[in-house]
């Protein structure tokens, strides 16, 4: 029945690849294909991922650098990430082997070459997650425990945040900590080495959480749920404790304004909505 709601129900690009990955392993499995172990899963991962980025390349040496979406069905990409979920849904283990294959890929996300590569392994991704729900949890725990660069990465985080692949309550947390945290060890970096990393991790994490606050602030005009003030209160509130120090970069105040106008706008329609049903 889930399968057969899957193919009549459409959604988006990992959804139906997805579902087609688990007709075809349902027909195979019923002609007597063995299952995978995971390692086997992980292996002919490898194989697919190598031949895929050898075709972004080739894509964006022909000049296709943007998108997945002026891409043919048949084309040699999307034909191979296809693959990716048809060989997960083979596994004896699905979850374990989803799991993996999907930290493997978000690996392979955080050396990408162009935004096209980018976009394959983002929908890589969304389609894991369809394999195994609990992967948004998962990603969010990578990301917090990886160095600050990849932590803060401004285009593939926000695209995972807005994808919902990223728990945004967990990483609200992680943010406002890291905000307080490195400011304090600012103060007290015992050598000019020391202070250099701090400085380095704070304008990463903060730089990061004005963005966050911008996309906060044009929530209501671009429709972006994700970026919500109501799923960032403690990165919101370590910001305006920043405005009551000397050290607030300039605009902060303002910019923090403008996110409670904005919030207090949209609560004000939600209301006018509910009133009217």
């Amino acid at each position: 029945l889930l399968l057969l709601l899957l193919l009549l129900g459409g959604g988006g690009t990992g959804m139906s690849a997805a579902a087609a990955a688990a007709a075809q392993a349902a027909s195979l499995i019923a002609n007597g294909t063995p299952l995978l172990a995971t390692k086997a899963v992980l292996e002919r991962f490898a194989a697919v991922a190598t031949e895929l980025d050898k075709a972004i390349a080739r894509a964006a040496a022909a000049g296709v650098v943007g998108s997945l979406a002026p891409l043919a069905h048949e084309h040699e990409i999307h034909v191979l990430w296809r693959q990716v979920p048809a060989i997960v849904a083979m596994s004896a283990v699905r979850a374990e082997a989803a799991l993996s294959t999907a930290h493997h890929v978000y690996q392979r996300l955080f050396d990408s070459t162009s935004t096209l590569h980018r976009e394959v392994y983002l929908v890589l991704l969304e389609t894991l997650r369809l394999q195994y729900p609990a992967l948004p949890h998962s990603i969010t725990s990578w990301l917090v425990s990886s160095d600050v660069e990849r932590c803060y990465h401004r285009e593939i985080v926000f695209a995972m945040l807005r994808m919902r692949l990223v728990n945004a309550h967990e990483f609200d947390g992680h943010c406002a900590q890291s905000l307080h945290a490195v400011k304090h060890a600012l103060m007290k970096a015992p050598t000019a080495a020391a202070a250099t990393a701090t400085v380095t991790a704070y304008k990463a994490c903060l730089d990061f959480a004005l963005r966050l606050a911008s996309l906060c602030a044009a929530a209501a005009a671009d429709g972006t749920t994700a970026m919500r003030a109501t799923e960032w209160p403690q990165v919101l509130d370590a910001l305006a404790a920043l405005t009551r120090t000397p050290h607030a970069p300039d605009g902060l105040a303002a910019l923090l304004d403008e996110v409670r106008r904005v919030a207090l706008l949209s609560y004000q329609q939600q209301q006018q909505q509910r009133r009217a049903a």
